[in-house]
């Protein structure tokens, strides 16, 4: 990204601690652009993106609120990859537009956008840096049973879903180990800001 701005990716593995790193670097005074947020804001009630995914699934997906329940529309299209692109064409496209238009309006000198599915979506084409957060799997799938109220069967889905943690790596320009303490993981994104805030 162009005039003095420097847009980073933040992605890794479910469970891996991007948002953690993510707080740590708006901290230091980064904009966030949080995509999975965008995406909440993409599939609430009666926008464009709701009505679309409510005619592909099918009513069962909401609450009596009339929100997408995501743990009801993750048991289907987990199990079903032709029903996971239904859904990437319908929501992905109007993320991406969301979360560029966010960067483009940000006064930040460093916007970071925490994206799960960066690579996956090819939302990296726009970024100037990949952060990859790693974690080791058993550590993730015990953090999402805790926090996330998650089987390890989902969880394992939910894996299978996303591409291999050790492909992102190779792809990443730098990439935080999130396996050790937290103090071991701010050091690690002190270093990383130091970095970046001397391209910028």
């Amino acid at each position: 990204m162009s005039s003095g701005k420097l847009l980073v990716g933040i992605t890794g593995g479910i469970g891996s601690g991007k948002s953690g790193v993510a707080a740590e670097f708006s901290r230091l005074g980064a904009k966030i652009i949080d995509a999975d947020l965008i995406a909440h804001e993409i599939l609430a009630p009666r926008t464009p993106a709701w009505r679309k995914t409510v005619k592909a699934f099918g009513k069962k997906i909401l609450n009596p609120d009339m929100s997408i329940s995501r743990r009801a529309l993750a048991g289907i299209v987990f199990t079903d990859p032709r029903k996971r692109k239904l859904l990437e064409r319908i929501t992905h496209p109007a993320i991406i537009a969301r979360i560029l238009s966010t960067a483009r309006k940000t006064d930040a000198g460093i916007v970071m956008v925490d994206a799960p599915l960066l690579y996956e979506t090819h939302l990296e084409k726009h970024m100037d840096r990949v952060i990859v957060v790693w974690c080791p799997l058993p550590a993730r799938i015990k953090r999402l049973s805790v926090s996330g109220g998650m089987t390890v069967k989902e969880i394992r889905m939910r894996v299978k879903a996303q591409m291999p943690l050790r492909e992102k790596i190779k792809r990443a320009d730098i990439v935080i180990n999130n396996a050790h303490s937290r103090s071991h993981t701010r050091k690690d994104v002190r270093r990383t800001w130091k970095d970046l805030t001397n391209n910028v």
